[in-house]
């Protein structure tokens, strides 16, 4: 009997999915919305191979409920034949932000922002909104900021608790809240800067014109600082940034073996050095001794001034 996986927590899916050699079957059994949510979750090496194998209808039903900023890591991973059919099948509005990401740095605003936003005019009906959200929630599965606007320009945002407590006859114009702005191009660090002055807060991104582009939710600053700092740390430890837990001893060693080698050589070099006096120790054997307790509390010092820089990386300090 063939087992019902879109009834599976998504972390077991992930396990399945990343250890399982017949990845591809349990992947194409998921629905859509649990394909792209799955997919958004792998390492990129997966990611990569279950892409490269799913048709092109698929890759759109899976492709159209993601944000621009994950289209973009994932599209990548095809040709440019491939990529240019599916992306045609997509509105303007998609295929214009996709273009925008690939000029400017993701280590930018427009790297951090999310599509999941809609716009209202300052003078509808509360009772509009409300289908408005309905909509893009049935469409997306999530709860869209709203956006204020007047003549084309932002004035600010329509809270949802406001929303919720409103009367459907009231105007939106009554209920609004002002929101920041923050320019396509402006740096990673100076949006953190904000978001620790204010951690509860959202910023709308829009361009020289005033145009709304996207926004940036509070998580999606924790989620890039979490993102930057394993990438760090991982550096740091000379472990490969797409290595998972779940991988085979085989690919862990291909991701390592350039620095166990060097970590070889060092520590052949510590040796050599310790035969050069040879004579010394085999006349002071209690030289031999102590050799583990120094090798042995370098290595505890090494450990403590690890945990100090990653303790400094998180605190951006």
């Amino acid at each position: 009997m063939q087992k019902n996986y879109n009834n599976y927590s998504l972390s077991d899916l992930i396990k399945i999915i990343s250890s399982d050699q017949n990845r591809f079957e349990v992947f194409n059994q998921l629905n859509d919305n649990l394909q792209a949510e799955v997919l958004s979750k792998l390492n990129k090496k997966i990611q990569k191979q279950i892409i490269k194998k799913l048709s092109d209808d698929q890759l759109y039903e899976i492709f159209k409920s993601l944000d621009p900023v994950i289209l973009y890591d994932f599209i990548k991973f095809l040709d440019a034949g491939r990529r240019n059919k599916v992306l045609s099948r997509f509105d303007n509005h998609i295929q214009k932000s996709l273009k925008m990401l690939n000029k400017l740095s993701k280590d930018s605003a427009i790297g951090l922002m999310s599509f999941d936003y809609i716009q209202v005019n300052v003078n509808d009906r509360i009772a509009d909104v409300s289908d408005r959200i309905k909509l893009h929630e049935k469409r997306t599965g999530k709860i869209p900021v709203i956006f204020v606007m007047d003549k084309g320009k932002l004035k600010g945002y329509l809270p949802i608790d406001k929303l919720v407590l409103a009367h459907p006859k009231k105007s939106v114009f009554f209920f609004m809240k002002k929101i920041i702005t923050i320019k396509p191009h402006t740096p990673a660090e100076k949006i953190i800067r904000y978001f620790k002055n204010f951690p509860h807060s959202k910023a709308a991104v829009v361009d020289e014109t005033g145009d709304i582009l996207g926004v940036i939710y509070a998580d999606d600053i924790l989620d890039y600082i979490i993102k930057k700092d394993s990438i760090t740390l991982y550096n740091l430890a000379g472990v490969d940034n797409e290595e998972s837990v779940l991988d085979s001893a085989l690919t862990k060693v291909r991701y390592r073996y350039k620095w166990l080698i060097l970590n070889l050589a060092t520590a052949f070099l510590a040796a050599f050095t310790v035969k050069l006096f040879d004579n010394v120790i085999s006349k002071y054997v209690l030289l031999a001794v102590y050799m583990p307790i120094v090798a042995g509390m370098g290595g505890n010092s090494a450990t403590q001034t690890l945990a100090v820089i990653v303790r400094a990386l998180v605190l951006k300090q």
